[in-house]
Formats: structure tokens, C-alpha cells, sequence
């Protein structure tokens, strides 16, 4: 809950606790899954060096336990962290082995999460008819259920690539919850997007930066034209390889 409210400093905090205590009571399978919890926040945090250690390691543990929600679970923050910096052929083979299995578990918790990687990395790769093909499946699938965060979190991928008025069939669900940040961030930026308006990319980037989320901080600042910001954060983070590197030098190439 944490980690869907944007609080990922204190999420990676709770999870490792939450290892900490699973292996103190023998549990094994939840301390992997607790682990794959702390490499997705710390992803986000821009921590990719510690998130992929702690994801390889309990991939590593998955596979060998045969437990497809804690591979899935592991492999997830580990493709955020390889997409980020343009490691595009590791992530998709990645990708190869948990699509299945999160198509076995199905629901939003794996399959639609598993749908926007897939859409993200395929878009990154210059696939866009899969991106869409992707994006297009989750937000079907997001629609079909009460949930708000899980159509919150694809809004700015589906805004990139699906039609406006599915994106608005998608807002819709979500600018109930605006008054929490987590929420309003991702529909500033979705509304960026529709509109090519910078100050919404602008408030999405502020919203962003005070919740530790320097990727998509970066992101928004690219589009508000913020491009020396975008760099900072870039440089700082290792990103040039990544999606915002390419995204820097269409916007560079075009001034």
C-alpha cells in the first residue's frame, strides 16, 4: 500500500523488515516475495545497482523454489531497472520468461503490471504496435474492476500510445483520488500528454521530485522543456542509455 501511495522510501523500509521477519520465521517464500517489494521501491527510488542486486538474488531464490508470483514479483523491479538504462535485450528476455506465468496467474497484481513493462519496453524498442497491442490489453483488463491505483499507474504509457478517448475513459477513474499526490502526479501527467500542455508536465515533475521518483521527474521535465534539469537527473542516475535518453536527443535534435 506504501509503494501504490508513492511512499517508496518507506516502503523499502517495511520490506526489508518484512525479509527479515519471513526468514526469522522460516518462511522462505514470503521473504522473496518481501524482497521483490524492496527492489521495485528502490527502482523507483533511482536505487537501480541496489534494486537489481536484491531482485537478481531473489529471482534467483524463485526460480530454484518454483514459485511464479515471486518470480514474477523479482523479475518486475529487475526489467524497471534494465529498461531505465537501455539494457533492452536483457530485460526482454526476462519478459519472455514471466509473461507466461503472469498470464498463468493472471489478475492486475501480475498480468496488467506485466502488460505495461511489456508495453514500455516494447515502445522503448521502437515496437510500438506491440506497445500498443500491450497497453491496449491492461487497460482492458484495469476497467473491468473497481481498482483506481492499478488504472492510475498505466495512465502515462496509455496516454503515449492509446487513442484519447480510451485515455479519458481511463482518467475518468482516477481524478476521484487527485487529492492524494500519488494519484493527482499520474493524472497531471496523462493530461500533459493529451494536451501538450508544459505546465502540466511541470506540476507532474514537482510532485514527482517530492516523492523521490527521479525517472519520471526526469521524464515529465523533458516534456515540460525543462531540458537541463532532465539532464541533471540523467547524469546523476546513469538514464542516458534509457527511453529519456533517446527522448533528450529527439527534443535536442528539434530545438
Amino acid at each position: 500500500t506504501l509503494a501504490m501511495f508513492q511512499r517508496h522510501r518507506e516502503s523499502a523500509e517495511v520490506s526489508r523488515r518484512g525479509q527479515e521477519l519471513s526468514r526469522r520465521l522460516g518462511a522462505p517464500g514470503f521473504e522473496i516475495f518481501h524482497a521483490g517489494n524492496e527492489a521495485s521501491s528502490l527502482a523507483e527510488l533511482g536505487r537501480y545497482e541496489d534494486s537489481e542486486a536484491i531482485a537478481r538474488e531473489g529471482l534467483s531464490k524463485a526460480r530454484e523454489m518454483k514459485t511464479p508470483p515471486a518470480i514474477c514479483n523479482n523479475a518486475a523491479p529487475l526489467v524497471m531497472a534494465l529498461l531505465a538504462r537501455g539494457r533492452y535485450g536483457e530485460a526482454r528476455e526476462l519478459m519472455d520468461e514471466i509473461m507466461p506465468l503472469a498470464r498463468g496467474l493472471g489478475g492486475n497484481e501480475f498480468l496488467s503490471l506485466g502488460l505495461l513493462l511489456e508495453a514500455n519496453l516494447e515502445w522503448a524498442r521502437g515496437n510500438l504496435n506491440a506497445g500498443r497491442q500491450a497497453i491496449s490489453e491492461a487497460a482492458d483488463m484495469v476497467l473491468e474492476t473497481p481498482t483506481v491505483w492499478h488504472v492510475a499507474v498505466i495512465l502515462s504509457t496509455a496516454a503515449h500510445l492509446l487513442p484519447k478517448e480510451r485515455v479519458e475513459a481511463l482518467l475518468e477513474r482516477v481524478r476521484p483520488a487527485e487529492q492524494d499526490p500519488a494519484f493527482e502526479v499520474l493524472v497531471a501527467e496523462a493530461e500533459g500528454v493529451l494536451s501538450g500542455d508544459a505546465e502540466r508536465f511541470k506540476r507532474a515533475a514537482e510532485i514527482y521530485a517530492s516523492l523521490e521518483m527521479p525517472y519520471a521527474e526526469a521524464r515529465c521535465r523533458l516534456e515540460a522543456g525543462e531540458l537541463d534539469r532532465a539532464r541533471e537527473i540523467m547524469d546523476r542516475f546513469g538514464l542516458h542509455e534509457g527511453p529519456l535518453g533517446t527522448r533528450l536527443r529527439q527534443l535536442e535534435a528539434s530545438a
